[in-house]
């Protein structure tokens, strides 16, 4: 006999939403476009939680705080 009943998830298996740092970028309208984003964030100019980022693809989470160009924001993902 197969048992094809869903497996319950273990209490580890919360998964953190995220949103990857150019686009978050993108969506809070900081940059004029990815470009803009990546040529910012590989020239050290992005700052995520007080450390600069290179990585443009770096993954941030609710509750992270991004500067740029002086301007600090919190990443508020629901």
């Amino acid at each position: 006999m197969t048992d094809n009943a869903p497996t319950p998830p273990s209490e580890h298996s919360d998964v953190q939403q995220h949103v990857r740092l150019d686009h978050f970028l993108k969506l809070l309208q900081l940059v004029e476009s990815g470009g803009h984003a990546k040529v910012l964030i590989q020239g050290g100019l992005v700052k995520v939680n007080g450390t600069v980022c290179t990585a443009r693809k770096r993954k941030v989470y609710h509750n992270d705080q991004i500067e740029i160009d002086g301007e600090q924001v919190t990443v508020n993902i629901e």
